[in-house]
């Protein structure tokens, strides 16, 4: 079960299912994974927000199993903290109910009323995530899991994703992961339906490259 809800959490317990935190939890340093640990979670599925040193800080000081997210939609808010959503339509991605209006089109006008142009109009809108050129990287810093966004896509999306990464977890076991590989993989993912893509927050805050203000859903 996959849950950030004490009550759940709770019940999940109490019936001895297997116990992953969300994402929703916005779990960002060891001390919170520890106290997952202590309610009885086996792995927590840390927060989009992180760099690659604050997971392996987070390594260093929990057993627990870290999953991370690798590819695809990155939210525009902390995870687990937008309330976008429910303050214009009254449905909650905090709830699953995500409406996505970070994907909608949007204008800025400044002080005097004027419009403030920006290349685009999805001022909210994030680039989507894309770590498969970092691959060994993710493996160093101790993630036990990869999690790809992938809830609103279709199968063909699903399927050439996910056989990517796999082909890339096997080129590390055997020592077969080269760069070059890496491109090839990002190409074939880059046919299926993206907003651009980027590397988050693992390196750093994204700047404004991290927004696809040209493109849609």
């Amino acid at each position: 079960v996959i849950a950030w809800d004490p009550a759940v959490i709770s019940k999940a317990v109490e019936c001895g299912l297997e116990l992953h935190i969300s994402t929703q939890a916005n779990v960002s340093n060891w001390q919170a994974a520890e106290f997952y640990k202590k309610q009885g979670a086996s792995r927590v599925i840390l927060s989009r927000e992180l760099t690659l040193e604050q997971i392996k800080d987070i390594r260093q000081h929990t057993d627990m199993e870290l999953e991370v997210f690798v590819h695809g939609a990155m939210c525009q808010a902390v995870s687990g903290r937008c309330y976008l959503s429910a303050y214009l339509l009254g449905r909650s991605g905090n709830c699953g109910d995500c409406t996505q209006p970070c994907r909608w089109q949007w204008t800025l006008h400044g002080e005097n009323g004027g419009l403030v142009e920006l290349g685009g109009k999805y001022l909210l809108s994030a680039r989507d995530l894309c770590m498969i050129e970092h691959v060994p990287e993710l493996l160093d810093a101790g993630v036990d899991a990869f999690k790809i966004e992938g809830r609103l896509r279709d199968p063909g999306y699903t399927a050439v994703v996910s056989r990517c990464y796999c082909e890339a977890l096997d080129a590390c076991r055997d020592g077969s992961y080269t760069r070059e590989r890496a491109l090839h993989w990002k190409e074939q993912m880059g046919a299926v339906y993206n907003r651009g893509f980027s590397t988050g927050f693992y390196f750093g805050a994204p700047g404004p490259d991290g927004v696809a203000v040209e493109k849609d859903m």
